[in-house]
């Protein structure tokens, strides 16, 4: 005979589902065990950004749903609870897929069976789990199963699933096979009932997660300004369009190695409007009054069927904590170069996909100004001119106009594409650029009457050629008297490129491109690269970002065992870094940057 309690469990399993929002559902049937830190019946009235991803799981028309949020910022949460309102109102074959099969094991005991036992209705249902090779299985008497483990390919080709919980996908165990992931929920996929939920802290740039965080509509969670009552996002670090900071500000203090003074800085942290400026201190009451007023903006194009959601630890983590890890990571970079501290920091607090190159970009700015431009097109205290020139395939020309002043302050004039040497030339002469202050990189198609050295012989540019591994280049300089003396100089002497034509020969410069990445370096964190003002999110400014945080120093270790800072291009798309490099030959060459090479290895010839 069948108990009378097992058969009422049964029809509330499978009568109408719940029409309740789940967290209103889930405050009178969920309850949560610790390593949670938020434990006891499920609420959520202290993380109202949960609220959205719970209508979004719960929404038939949606079938992704994306949380990139900071570590133990609740996001496992959020599945927790899910898991049980499928079982109770939308029963269906739910696969959650975890870093291993010994996480899983641990989710397993820790967390998923405590939780199911406590919701009335499934702890009379719920069979004694199997485990096989750490992979749990539970079979419910609607005949749905329950699989809980790690990313095996062969587990995941072996079952189809309606429901896909994917616990941090930015783990090299689970991006690997995420594309499997996605196939499993199949069928479901088709008759348009499956739901693909991810969970997880920010990955690398253009890994699966990154892509997949961005396929659909992003939600960033919005806060809103005390003072002029504007909604801004919760960021840690933004910046207006005069380059100035907003976000999570602090007054600056170095110590006389160029290192933050940590102990200084903290005391100061704040988050500032970015709107008015209006500076916010860190206390419950403020995080209260955000929570309580704050929202999702859509950022980009929306998308009916795929949602994504994010927040910061701006919302929900002590900011002097957060600020003393962010110190500590730059200390380690200026100290060392070590940039594994500040991509951990954007992925793991910021919740962002970073990786060497976009760390160091969205750590750096420019400073920028408006130029005066007078009527012979020149810019505040402007004694130098030039115009730079990089040559990739296909015929496409990344073009910089530059200017110096006497204080060695550089402008950037011009920054984009041409298409031939004909465009680059009419460049030139809109900026009124002299024809030998014009540089052009040799290190691609040199050779040939369509070549870069044919191109210089014509419009009379000079070709230049950056060379890796060399600090210094060998001058013997004579005197009146014809005694010579050798310098170490940052570029060679001048000689001459083949253009295989009847053009004959141009001139060629050789240099160090580490030396002149050392100057454009100086120069930025010197405040005397100087960009121009430009609106927000435009799109040549954006890339210009990118290009100019393609290279990047890093220790390496010499053939003595020494460890040095080197150079190394992190991203081939860097073309405005060389250009920045070419820049600073140029200024070199003209005597308007001192060479710095030159002053340090200065020796006599014997």
């Amino acid at each position: 005979m069948i108990h009378a309690g097992l058969l009422r469990t049964f029809d509330r399993v499978t009568s109408s589902k719940d029409r309740r929002p789940i967290y209103e559902w889930g405050a009178e049937n969920v309850t949560l065990f610790p390593p949670l830190t938020r434990t006891g019946p499920l609420d959520v009235s202290g993380s109202r950004h949960f609220l959205t991803v719970f209508d979004w799981l719960q929404d038939d028309a949606i079938r992704e749903v994306n949380v990139m949020a900071p570590v133990r910022s609740g996001k496992t949460l959020i599945g927790d609870s899910w898991l049980p309102w499928t079982v109770m109102n939308d029963p269906g074959p739910f696969r959650i897929v975890m870093q291993d099969d010994q996480v899983a094991h641990e989710q397993v005991e820790a967390r998923t069976m405590k939780t199911l036992k406590a919701v009335p209705g499934i702890d009379l249902i719920l069979p004694t789990s199997r485990h096989k090779d750490r992979e749990m299985e539970i079979i419910f008497p609607s005949g749905h199963n329950l699989y809980i483990g790690g990313p095996s390919l062969g587990k995941l080709q072996s079952k189809g699933f309606r429901y896909v919980w994917v616990s941090e996908p930015w783990l090299p165990s689970i991006k690997k096979h995420f594309a499997e992931i996605k196939g499993r929920l199949g069928d479901f996929l088709k008759m348009q009932t499956s739901k693909l939920f991810c969970e997880s802290q920010g990955g690398e740039d253009g890994d699966p997660w990154d892509l997949q965080s961005r396929s659909g509509e992003w939600n960033e969670w919005m806060v809103e300004c005390q003072n002029c009552r504007v909604f801004i996002a919760a960021e840690f670090m933004g910046y207006r369009p005069d380059g100035s900071r907003w976000g999570i500000v602090w007054d600056k203090h170095k110590d006389a190695r160029g290192r933050w003074d940590i102990a200084k800085c903290l005391p100061t942290v704040r988050f500032e409007c970015r709107e008015c400026g209006h500076p916010h201190i860190d206390s419950p009451r403020l995080k209260d009054n955000w929570n309580r007023t704050g929202r999702y903006d859509v950022i980009g194009e929306h998308h009916r069927s795929k949602k994504t959601a994010h927040w910061s630890f701006v919302i929900d983590f002590p900011w002097v904590e957060a600020v003393d890890l962010w110190l500590q990571a730059r200390n380690a970079w200026r100290h060392s170069r070590d940039i594994t501290q500040t991509v951990a920091f954007w992925q793991k607090r910021v919740a962002v996909c970073r990786n060497a190159r976009s760390a160091q970009e969205a750590g750096s700015n420019f400073k920028r100004e408006v130029y005066e431009i007078d009527a012979d097109c020149k810019t505040p205290g402007e004694i130098w001119r030039s115009m730079e020139i990089d040559r990739q395939s296909e015929d496409v020309f990344w073009v910089r106009v530059t200017t110096f002043s006497a204080e060695g302050e550089c402008r950037r004039l011009h920054f984009g594409k041409c298409f031939s040497f004909v465009e680059c030339e009419a460049v030139r002469e809109k900026f009124k650029t002299p024809s030998n202050r014009t540089f052009i990189d040799s290190g691609y198609r040199p050779k040939g009457d369509n070549g870069v050295y044919a191109a210089c012989i014509r419009y009379g540019w000079l070709a230049v050629k950056g060379v890796g591994g060399v600090y210094s280049f060998t001058h013997v300089i004579k005197n009146r008297n014809g005694i010579g003396k050798r310098v170490q100089r940052s570029y060679a002497p001048l000689s001459h490129g083949d253009s295989e034509t009847v053009l004959g020969n141009c001139k060629l410069v050789r240099f160090s491109a580490s030396a002149m990445s050392d100057k454009v370096k100086g120069l930025i964190d010197g405040g005397k690269m100087i960009e121009p003002m430009v609106t927000e999110g435009d799109p040549l400014d954006a890339e210009y970002k990118r290009q100019m945080a393609g290279d990047v120093q890093v220790p390496r270790r010499n053939r003595f065992g020494q460890v040095e800072m080197v150079w190394e291009t992190v991203d081939d798309n860097n073309h405005a870094w060389d250009l920045a490099k070419i820049a600073c030959l140029g200024a070199t060459l003209g005597r308007i940057l001192p060479d710095h090479v030159e002053e340090s290895r200065e020796t006599e010839a014997t």
